[in-house]
């Protein structure tokens, strides 16, 4: 639910200015909404990325070890996971623009309604790392590691399949419920 509240907020809050600033190239708002608007943009876009590492790393929990997931992923676990998702984004975005940290060292004159938001370096790297690439990369590494959990469930239940037809002796209507399971079990694999 909050993954679609950020999402949602990005289409009804952020997009609408965009379109505006693309059209005409020009900020017809001033230039603390723009900053606003711009705090807006980085911190609602950041929420949803890491919203969805925050899901990764919750698949990765349940797929990888199932049996402790409930114990791990408490409510109240959850609930420190999303409010990192949204702190983390509102600290990125709204602290070093509003309080001008962005462009520090940064001497190009422009326009009073220009549309162009300067940053440093230091501020575009560390704001890039935090919100962009460091999410990527664990939600990259836990579908890696949740396919490879999936594929080696995948084997055990075959495995345990094969077993268990080869035995013989056994009732054909146990066989083929314990079949129609197995199934069912490889296709949540």
């Amino acid at each position: 639910m909050s993954l679609a509240v950020a999402d949602f907020l990005v289409g009804l809050v952020v997009m609408p200015y965009m379109v505006l600033t693309v059209e005409g190239c020009c900020w017809h708002f001033g230039a603390t909404f723009f900053q606003l608007q711009c705090s807006l943009d980085i911190m609602l876009c950041a929420a949803s990325i890491l919203h969805l590492s925050g899901v990764a790393f919750d698949r990765y929990c349940a797929v990888c070890n199932p049996p402790l997931y409930s114990s791990k992923m408490s409510h109240g676990r959850a609930g420190l996971l999303i409010t990192l998702c949204r702190a983390v984004p509102l600290i990125v975005s709204f602290g070093p623009i509003l309080l001008s940290l962005h462009k520090l060292r940064v001497d190009v004159a422009l326009p009073e309604n220009a549309c162009i938001l300067l940053v440093n370096c230091v501020y575009a790297v560390t704001a890039s790392l935090v919100v962009f690439y460091l999410p990527v990369v664990t939600v990259l590494v836990a579908h890696c590691k949740i396919y490879r959990a999936a594929r080696r469930q995948a084997v055990l239940i075959s495995a345990v399949e094969a077993q268990v037809f080869t035995r013989p002796g056994e009732d054909s209507g146990k066989k083929r419920n314990h079949r129609n399971s197995m199934r069912r079990q490889r296709k949540a694999a």
